[in-house]
Formats: structure tokens, sequence, C-alpha cells
């Protein structure tokens, strides 16, 4: 099913976005659409087809992770380094009273 330009949501782009931030996620879900869409001749078996989604989505899974781990170590540093900055701050406020 082929999409015009113009047939293109605002979601679709937000998810093309979101999966050009992270190239490993965009790659699995290429891998899964591209079992059921694309890759017919390539897997003779179901089995051989079912093994291959599941590899997908476990590497899915662990790149979405691996991607989620990531920006919440740096959200918790950018939190500390500003939670150090307000210490200091009360700190030098305290020093100056005294």
């Amino acid at each position: 099913m082929k999409k015009n330009i113009e047939e293109i949501s605002k979601e679709d782009i937000e998810l093309i976005k979101k999966m050009n931030e992270n190239p490993e996620v965009k790659e699995g879900v290429k891998r899964i659409v591209g079992i059921s869409v694309d890759d017919a001749r390539e897997y003779r078996w179901f089995d051989d087809a079912e093994d291959g989604v599941t590899e997908g989505l476990q590497k899915l899974g662990k790149s979405a992770l691996e991607g989620w781990a990531k920006k919440k170590a740096k959200m918790c540093e950018e939190e500390i380094r500003e939670n150090g900055r307000k210490i200091k701050l009360k700190e030098k406020k305290r020093n100056k009273v005294a």
C-alpha cells in the first residue's frame, strides 16, 4: 500500500523522525516489516519466518531499551548538574548571611 506525499500524516512524519534518531530501531523495524512484506521468498517455511521475526523482535527490543537507557542517563546527569548548581547557590547565600 503506497501513499502519495499528500497522504503522509503528521504521525507518520513523527515516527520517521523518531526512528531516524535511533538507527538501530529503524533497522529492526525494517527487518521485521521486510519479513512480512518483502521476504516471503527468502523464508520457505513458517518456522523459518517465525525465527526471523523472533530474532528481529529481540534485537529491536534490545536497541529500544539501550536507546532509552542512554537518554535516561543523560537526563539524570543533567538533573544532578542542575541540583548541584542549586546546592552551591544555597551554600553561597548561607555564607553571606553568617
